[in-house]
């Protein structure tokens, strides 16, 4: 399914990482105001480190507009789509973690109902077996 939602997209998909890359640019030159290129140096234990630079706000960027477009931008048609992708792109890291703790919420909530519902049929079933068991006294 994921793979036909691919193919059928494509092209909106392209579209819809390259605006959260362009809003991953905006938001490295406004927080940083420059763009630092990658580059590997030696931190204080003589190991190599990689710092990504601006790259780092690029890829998430186009993750962040990926995944807000995934979860439901892409159901709005035209330019307010392509401006809240865009957006995304610029809020980043913020959008993502939105994303994650709604997800967390919705998982949480969701089991809390299943535990609601089990600990209710329990109730249930430990009240007729007593029930049972005191009519046959």
């Amino acid at each position: 399914m994921i793979l036909e939602t691919i193919r059928a997209n494509w092209l909106e998909i392209v579209l819809v990482l390259g605006l959260g890359a362009i809003g991953g640019l905006v938001n490295a030159l406004w927080l940083e105001k420059d763009l630092a290129l990658p580059r590997y140096f030696r931190d204080e234990t003589g190991g190599h480190v990689l710092n990504t630079g601006f790259l780092r706000n690029v890829l998430i960027g186009a993750v962040a507009s990926l995944l807000t477009w995934a979860f439901g931008v892409n159901e709005i048609q035209g330019i307010k789509q392509m401006a809240l992708c865009l957006l995304a792109g610029i809020g980043g890291t913020s959008i993502i973690s939105n994303i994650l703790q709604r997800m967390q919420l919705d998982f949480s909530q969701n089991k809390i109902l299943e535990l609601s519902s089990n600990f209710e049929k329990l109730v249930n079933k430990l009240a007729s077996e007593e029930k049972e068991n005191g009519s046959e006294k």
